[in-house]
C-alpha cells in the first residue's frame, strides 16, 4: 500500500520571475535553472510563465522534502523534467536524494500557470 510521505505547494507570480530574469539575466538563470530547463523555457512562446511554472515546482519539491528553502539546498538540485504528453517529472541531485525515504518512492508533480500566477503541487509517494 502507498502512502504520502510529503506534499508541497507553491504559488509564484510570473512578473516577479520576469524582473528577476531581466535585471539579473544569465547570472539568475544559471544559479536557479539547469540547462535542460533553461533550454526548454527558452523554447516556449511565454518563456516568463513557464520559468515561474518550475520555479513553483521547484518550491513544492523542497516543501514536500520536508526542508523547504534553506542555505543547506539548492534549486539547481531540484530538477523539473518535461515528459511527453504526461506530467512532469523531478530529478534530484545526490544530496537531495539522501533525504528521499528508505524502501523506493516516486514523485506525483503537477504545474499550471496563466500570464500572472504559476503554482505547482508535488507530493512525494511510497513505492
Amino acid at each position: 500500500m502507498s502512502s504520502v510521505h510529503g506534499i508541497g505547494v507553491d504559488l509564484v507570480d510570473v512578473g516577479r520571475i520576469r524582473q528577476s530574469i531581466e535585471e539579473f539575466g544569465e547570472r539568475f538563470l544559471h544559479r536557479v535553472f539547469t540547462e535542460s530547463e533553461r533550454t526548454y523555457c527558452d523554447a516556449r512562446a511565454r518563456r516568463f510563465e513557464h520559468y515561474a511554472g518550475r520555479f513553483a515546482a521547484k518550491e513544492a519539491v523542497l516543501k514536500a522534502l520536508g526542508t523547504g528553502w534553506n542555505h543547506q539546498t539548492h534549486f539547481l538540485e531540484v530538477e523539473i523534467i518535461p515528459a511527453d504528453g504526461g506530467p512532469p517529472g523531478v530529478q534530484l541531485g545526490e544530496r537531495m536524494e539522501s533525504l528521499l525515504p528508505a524502501g523506493g518512492c516516486h514523485w506525483l508533480l503537477s504545474i499550471s500557470h496563466t500570464e500572472d500566477t504559476a503554482m505547482a503541487q508535488a507530493m512525494l509517494v511510497s513505492d
